[in-house]
Formats: C-alpha cells, structure tokens, sequence
C-alpha cells in the first residue's frame, strides 16, 4: 500500500511537473513570438530610418515611410499634413501639386481633418489622435502629431479600414509619430536649404544679368522675366515715373501668355503714383510690400480690383531711392494664391537689385548725355578755334 502510494504521488508529481513544463513552454513560445514581432517592428522602423536618411527629397522619404507602415500596420492610405504660417498655404499646396509622391501632402487649416474639433488624443498617448471623421469609403481617420525639436511640425493621417485597429499597436503608433516626425522635419529642412540656394543662384544670375548691360529698356525686360520665374507668377511689371513726377507710366512687362495687354484702367490704377504711394506705405512712413488677393473677404485694401485686370493676386514692391519712391515693381498671378510673406522677403531682395540696376542705366544715360555735350562744346570750340585762325590768315592776306 504505501509502495502504491508513493508510486500515485510521484506520478502526481510528474504530472504537475509535465504540466508546469507545458505551461512554461507556451509561455516561452509567446514569448519568442512576441520578441520576433518585436524584432521584426525593430528591423522595420531601423530600415525606414536608414533608407530616409539617404533619400533627401520629401518624394522619396514619404514613399519610404508609407512603405513601412504598410509592413507594420497593414495600411496603405497615408495623408501628410503640414504646419505653416496661414499665408503660406496657398503657395505651398501649389507646389504640393507638383509632387510625385503617392501620398497626397497638404498644409493644416482650420478645417482640416486632422485639426478638427471631433479629434482628441488616444489617452495615455499624446501623439496619436483618434477622429470620429468617416470619409465616403467608410475609413475612419487616425492622426499622429509629427513634432521636432519640441514643435509640431505637422501631422499624419493615417486611414484605418477596421476600426480598433489603432488601439491593438499603440506602442508601434508612438513609435512611429517620433521617428516619422524626425524624418519629415530632416526631409523639410533639406527642401528649404534646396529653396535658400535657388534663390541665392536666382538672384546671382539676376544680378549679373542686370549688371552686364546698361541700357534701361533690356535691364527692365530682363527684370521681368526673371522675377516672374523665380516668385511662379503669371506676369510682371515695373513701373516709372514720367518726367513731371506725378504719375507712373508703364516701362517694361512680360507676361506668361504674349498676347495679353494691359486694360487703360489697371494702367490708370497703376499709374497714379499717389495711389502707389499711399497704398505702399506703412503706418510708420516707410514704403513696404503689400500682397492683394482681390476676393479675400479677411484683407480690406484701400482699392477695388480695377476693371479689366486679369489677374487675382498681386504684390507690389517700392523700388526706393533713399526715401523716394522712384518706381514700382508688380507680381501677378492668375489663380487666387497670395503671395506670402516670405516671398514679399524674397521679393524685396530683388527690389533692390533692380533699383540700382536702374540708378546705374539712369547715371549711364546721364553719362552718355554729358559726354554727347562735351563733345558737342569740344568740336563747337574746334570750330571757333578754326574759324579764328581762318579770320586772322585773312585779315594778314588783306593787310599784306
């Protein structure tokens, strides 16, 4: 009996121990599972990371970035919305358009998706934000903040087919709203140092241009063309004063369609130069940029739009002589994209390249003029010289 016994409880034993071993072993198991899962999310997001710091250009990051949510999360529908300063959107989504990316890249509004009112942040996960917007496909939308260097810089929507889906990896989605934050931001700051050096070789190639000739009427065509290149407008204008001083007349155009003229009444309205005057300059007395968007309800300007103009945007530079305005310098774009106030910065640049290209043509001109006159008293004085001598030989032949 006590041999049976002990022979029950060491099978007990066993049993316990076999079961405590299978216990261990499936625990183990998910383990090695969940440690692979880990890996595998590791070995992704190191990837996106490698392959973003080698490509540049916001194109080719947003491809590799989409690429690893793909892997990770299963989703294939990505937005990225950008922050900026309001007056840069209209400028920017312009350029978005140019884009050759998959993904469609916007600036955030007020009425944005992501910056809506129905948004609220995945607790305790501050970076990932849940909306209750369902577009037409049935997807609901969720929003991860992109910041760096402690700021936002924008945000990524992500569109997720089966709801709750957000809420099985919110550890991979903070994950990513660092790291995709940090690629995105390093992606912008190579696409403005890109703008910065375009600008600087724009404004070189400008500067020598307008350098390389002295005469006005070829300085004010080459201003122009090239401004309007360089701020993406559809026409450009330059403006002087007529010999009274009271009103401006046109000097030199280009526009983006040959064919097009300019209407006798934007030329009026250009072309007061007391208009000008008081529509260029600040509270402060000094004469600044101004950006017009004709039907932007939120921008009260001193001027109605002017019959037969065809543009909706305009910016206006002074050309300034010391404090004098000696001209004015116009932008104009077709479509209603105002021209921001980094382009009015740009443009300003340019506005003072073009004043002295056209002190120098005017000092040229007045040059050439004082060296006609003095020519003109040399041969008079060569003649008088002559005709003196003449006189003298006849008078010496007459007395003789």
């Amino acid at each position: 009996l006590i041999v049976f016994v002990g022979f029950l409880l060491a099978l007990r034993t066993i049993e316990e121990s076999r079961h405590s071993l299978a216990q261990a072993n499936r625990r183990l198991g998910r383990s090695q599972q969940t440690i692979r899962q880990f890996n595998r999310e590791l070995e992704i997001r190191n990837g996106m990371v490698q392959e973003a710091m080698l490509m540049l250009n916001l194109d080719n990051t947003l491809d590799v970035v989409s690429k690893a949510i793909h892997q990770l999360l299963g989703l294939t529908s990505c937005e990225l919305i950008l922050r900026m300063p309001q007056d840069e959107v209209d400028e920017f989504d312009c350029r978005a358009r140019r884009l050759s990316s998959r993904w469609p890249v916007r600036a955030l509004q007020e009425k944005s998706i992501c910056n809506s009112a129905s948004c609220h942040p995945m607790l305790p996960i501050k970076e990932v934000f849940e909306c209750g917007y369902r577009d037409e496909s049935g997807c609901n939308s969720v929003c991860l903040s992109l910041t760096a260097n402690g700021e936002e810089v924008g945000r990524l929507r992500l569109r997720v087919n089966h709801p709750g889906m957000e809420r099985r990896n919110p550890a991979t989605l903070e994950a990513l709203a660092v790291e995709v934050g940090a690629i995105v931001h390093n992606a912008l700051l190579y696409h403005q140092w890109l703008d910065a050096n375009d600008f600087r070789l724009a404004l070189l190639r400008v500067s020598s241009m307008l350098t390389s000739t002295l005469d006005l009427d070829r300085v004010l065509e080459a201003v122009c063309k090239e401004s309007a290149a360089l701020f993406e407008s559809d026409g450009a204008l330059v403006w002087l004063p007529d010999n009274n001083a009271e009103s401006f007349s046109l000097a030199a155009k280009w526009f983006s369609h040959t064919d097009q003229q300019v209407s006798a009444e934007l030329e009026a309205w250009c072309g007061n130069s007391n208009q000008c005057s008081s529509l260029l300059q600040g509270i402060s007395g000094q004469y600044h940029p101004i950006s017009i968007l004709w039907h932007d309800e939120s921008q009260t300007t001193p001027f109605s739009k002017p019959k037969g103009c065809p543009w909706e945007a305009l910016a206006l530079f002074p050309l300034l002589d010391g404090e004098n305005l000696i001209g004015v310098m116009v932008l104009a774009r077709n479509a209603p994209v105002r021209f921001s106030t980094t382009t009015l910065d740009k443009g300003v640049l340019l506005a003072g390249q073009v004043r002295i290209a056209i002190n120098n043509a005017r000092s040229y001109r007045r040059l050439a003029e004082f060296n006609q006159q003095l020519k003109l008293a040399e041969e008079n004085k060569i003649r008088s010289e002559r005709m003196a001598v003449m006189g003298q030989m006849a008078a010496s032949v007459a007395h003789e």
